[in-house]
Parts: structure tokens; C-alpha cells; sequence
């Protein structure tokens, strides 16, 4: 899969797929299962048995007991599991950040020649490439919003 996202070419408009993609946070498809703890709860999507070495398979047998012996224990309905918010929290967030800076983006061209622009543009880039990559780490990209929202007010007050 990240080679496919790698790409250049190919996609819907011929540059590859990496600008349609969004990282999830890894835990609501994904959670691990450590020496120490598990990091999920009740109702989360699949367990990960990631550094267990020589421990894996006997994690792995108490899972599947688990799971075959108490199956509702674990089956939560899907409104209980949190997953509806944390989807909505998710994409909102998700949606402000893109649309500040396209806004941002929109704005820059209208601006009269030789106006300083290049700290929103980094700033910009940065909301792009969170938004790209890091999707996942909401204070990440709440970061590079208000490193952009910093930006605008700094080059807007020297106009």
C-alpha cells in the first residue's frame, strides 16, 4: 500500500495517489498488544501483536480464547464504541484545515504584486503535507494550523 501511495503517476488526474490520501489514527483499525498491556478497549477492530517475539503466539491463543469463549464481551454496537464522534471529530478537523489553507492559498493570489507572501506559503505547504502525512496526529496539524493562522496575522500586519 505505501508503494501504490508513493506514486507519481497514475490516479484519477495522472499524479499518483498520495494527494487523496489520509492517514487514520492507527488504533481504530489497529490496536497493539504488548509484553505490559493492551493499548485498545472493548469494541475496537483488530489487536496487533507487534515486538512480542517467543510471546507472540501465546498472546495470540488468549485472544482467540477469548474472543471464541466471551465473543460479546468484546462486540460492542457501533454507537457505544466512540467510532461515530472520533470519525466526526476527525474529518471537521480534517475539513477546517484543508479549507484554511486553500482560503489562505485563494487570498494569496489576490494580493497585489510584491506583497510578502512566503511565510503563508511555507506555512500552507506544511497544512498540505500534514494533511497528507500526519492526518493521524491531530496536535501535529493542529500545529501547523495555527503556525499558518501565526503566519497570516504576522504578514498581514506589514502590508
Amino acid at each position: 500500500m505505501a508503494r501504490i501511495m508513493k506514486k507519481t503517476t497514475g490516479g484519477p488526474e495522472g499524479q499518483g495517489y498520495a494527494a487523496g490520501m489520509a492517514y487514520l489514527p492507527r488504533p481504530w483499525l489497529n490496536t497493539y498488544e504488548w509484553h505490559h498491556a493492551y493499548e485498545g478497549e472493548k469494541g475496537n477492530m483488530l489487536v496487533h501483536f507487534p515486538g512480542l517475539e517467543d510471546d507472540r503466539w501465546p498472546h495470540m491463543a488468549n485472544w482467540l480464547d477469548i474472543v471464541e469463549k466471551t465473543p460479546l464481551e468484546w462486540e460492542v454496537p457501533l454507537k457505544e464504541s466512540g467510532y461515530d464522534e472520533l470519525t466526526r471529530e476527525y474529518w471537521a478537523k480534517f475539513r477546517a484545515a484543508r479549507d484554511l489553507a486553500n482560503s489562505v492559498q485563494e487570498d494569496i493570489l489576490l494580493l497585489p504584486t510584491g506583497a510578502s507572501t512566503s511565510l503563508r506559503q511555507a506555512a500552507i505547504n506544511n497544512v498540505r503535507l500534514a494533511l497528507q502525512q500526519h492526518a493521524d496526529e491531530p496536535e501535529l496539524l493542529q500545529q501547523q494550523v495555527d503556525e499558518l493562522k501565526a503566519a497570516v496575522r504576522e504578514e498581514s500586519s506589514g502590508r
